[in-house]
């Protein structure tokens, strides 16, 4: 429960907040059931709004799919499948002009053994058709690359099971960073998994912190962005008030959350990064603009970054 005063302040910067054009905008689980081959009307609903927001461009965070599930699929399922998500998320996106820094998530390409052939469905998908224009050289795309922006450097990582981030995942991240960082204003990292748990239920489906740290070491990342735990959040390291900000973003379809230790869920949404930083929560069914109040001030390791928080 938010302590009343904080909750009055919060109110205020909701209210008096100026709008801000759109930089970029987060989706992340998208899926439905498993197995299933189309979207929750949501998700289309969505991708209509943030057209109309004409963000810079839009990250996925994982799980465009609702692969990842015994007895395993066929190819032709997992074909439909992402002939789905182009026909729904993709193709309006890119008729819309708006560039798509998707990375894998678990029901993409899960990393286990037992999921090769989600793998290489995740692979016909992103390699049938042209490598973008604004992915950097020496990426590994679709599995790990960076792309390039006006002021953003996004490094996307394959990060699709707890545990330490792969030491190939965290060399090109690093080299990446030496090599653009100093050319870009920010840089945001993005992988399925966040590094710091913020919902009930999924307490150890983390990365491992250690591992981030290795990516930061050469230019501070000033947004680690995530999904998988369809709960939104975005919050600092407590005590580290100049540090990264770990944005979790909520899911648009599959099922919502509840924020770690209450019993209150996450909407479903997408989540609007503004040229000044600021964060602004769309939430369905309307896409109305605002932060729930119930949104916790803390969340273990981690602190709501209130001063970027934004709404109506």
């Amino acid at each position: 429960m938010i302590p009343r005063f904080t909750g009055l302040l919060l109110s205020l910067l909701l209210c008096t907040a100026t709008v801000q054009a759109a930089s970029f905008v987060v989706i992340a689980d998208l899926n439905g059931r498993y197995g299933s081959t189309g979207y929750h009307p949501r998700v289309a609903d969505a991708i209509s709004e943030i057209i109309q927001r004409d963000p810079d461009f839009v990250i996925i965070a994982g799980d465009m799919i609702a692969a990842q599930r015994k007895p395993l699929l066929s190819d032709a399922t997992l074909d439909d499948m992402w002939a789905a998500f182009e026909t729904t998320i993709a193709g309006p996106l890119a008729e819309a002009g708006i560039p798509l820094v998707a990375t894998a998530g678990n029901h993409d390409a899960s990393v286990y053994a037992a999921f090769e052939g989600d793998r290489q469905a995740f692979a016909r998908y992103w390699l049938g058709k042209p490598v973008p224009s604004y992915v950097l050289p020496d990426s590994n795309y679709p599995w790990h690359y960076a792309a390039g922006f006006e002021d953003t450097l996004v490094i996307s990582l394959y990060g699709t099971a707890p545990g330490p981030l792969a030491d190939e995942q965290q060399a090109f991240a690093q080299a990446t960073l030496a090599k653009y960082g100093s050319d870009y204003d920010r840089v945001v990292v993005t992988t399925h998994l966040p590094i710091y748990p913020v919902a009930n239920g999924r307490e150890r489906e983390v990365l491992s912190p250690d591992g981030f740290s290795g990516v930061a070491r050469n230019k501070q990342v000033d947004w680690y962005v995530s999904g998988h735990h369809h709960a939104f959040y975005p919050g600092r390291v407590h005590g580290n008030l100049d540090g990264t900000i770990h944005l979790a973003s909520p899911a648009l379809g599959g099922n919502r959350r509840s924020w770690l230790g209450t019993d209150v869920k996450s909407p479903f949404g997408f989540v609007e990064v503004a040229q000044d930083n600021s964060v602004t929560l769309f939430s369905a069914p309307g896409f109305d603009r605002g932060i729930p109040r119930s949104l916790p001030m803390a969340i273990r390791q981690l602190r709501l970054a209130e001063d970027l928080i934004r709404g109506r």
